[in-house]
């Protein structure tokens, strides 16, 4: 006969008999399939030793095997304790206590190490001291003359941030046996260089008065382009595209088709696409220096508003 417990099967083999017929006729036999004591999911197992009796009253009779304490509900013989069904030919109960571990010795194993405790890293400050050493002028090997002002700098991180500078002062100037070189730049203000130089050796820009920044941010532009500074045209491009207005636009288009900025000049037709944004923008200085400067941009204007 087959039964379940503790999530198993356990077979138990026995010959039927029916109630009250001799016990020297019949041969009991209770045997669990397995241990389950071994894998700890229940605490009945082997149950054996047959006997030859003869049954008599009903009872519940305990049996202890090499797990724990099973039961057996049927009748037990007066003479040597043997039990059988009490609920028919072929049948008999067995109560059993469960018990269930999530995880098994075995696969527990031994306890791993500690998880190591984590480090706090600190943020780069290689901007910070590149830009104490652009202060200091400590090592400087090269003077820049902008508008009547001199600025001190270094070339091998000059050279190192833009192709053009790399060109000019270890170029030329590599030859020359003057130990500090200077350097004079025209069409520039001090101001925007200084700014542009302290880009060069931060990654950042200065802060500004807000009456500053258009012009600025437009005098920033042709200093990136002129030494080829990818990051500061982006920059510059991406805040003239949100400060654009009335005033400014005419500048701003001139400023980005001379410097071939896509973006900037898509923003600047889509502002002047709203004809009070174009009819003020046609009353300002800048539309003159617009006509003169890029004409096709004006012809450009002139399709864009009569389109219907």
């Amino acid at each position: 006969m087959t039964s379940a417990g503790g999530g198993r099967l356990w077979s138990t083999p026995r010959t039927p008999r029916r109630l009250g017929s001799s016990c020297s006729k019949a041969n009991h036999r209770a045997q669990l399939g397995e241990s389950m004591a071994k894998c700890g999911s229940a605490r009945c197992s082997n149950v054996s030793n047959a006997r030859r009796c003869r049954t008599s009253s009903a009872s519940a009779l305990a049996i202890r095997g090499a797990g724990g304490t099973g039961i057996l509900s049927g009748s037990k013989c007066q003479s040597c304790g043997s039990v059988t069904s009490g609920y028919g030919r072929d049948n008999f109960s067995i109560k059993c206590d469960i018990v269930v571990f999530k995880k098994s010795r075995a696969q527990e194993g031994p306890a791993g190490p500690a998880a190591p405790r984590p480090v706090s890293v600190l943020p780069s400050d290689l901007n910070r001291h590149l830009g104490d050493l652009l202060e200091t002028g400590k090592g400087a090997d090269v003077v820049f003359e902008v508008a009547g002002h001199k600025f001190s700098a270094h070339r091998w991180l000059l050279a190192a941030r833009s192709p053009v500078f790399n060109a000019e002062l270890f170029g030329a100037m590599k030859e020359s046996d003057i130990a500090v070189s200077v350097v004079r730049i025209g069409d520039m203000e001090a101001g925007v260089f200084e700014a542009f130089l302290g880009f060069m050796y931060t990654g950042s820009l200065p802060e500004m008065a807000k009456e500053e920044e258009d012009a600025m941010y437009q005098h920033l532009l042709v200093a990136a382009d002129r030494y080829n500074m990818e990051r500061l045209k982006l920059i510059c491009e991406d805040k003239l595209c949100k400060r654009i207005d009335g005033s400014t636009v005419a500048n701003v288009l001139a400023l980005a088709e001379l410097h071939h900025r896509r973006d900037l000049k898509d923003a600047c037709y889509e502002f002047l696409s709203t004809p009070a944004n174009l009819t003020e923008a046609m009353a300002t200085d800048g539309s003159e220096h617009l006509s003169t400067s890029c004409p096709s941009v004006v012809k450009e204007l002139i399709a864009l508003c009569s389109a219907p």
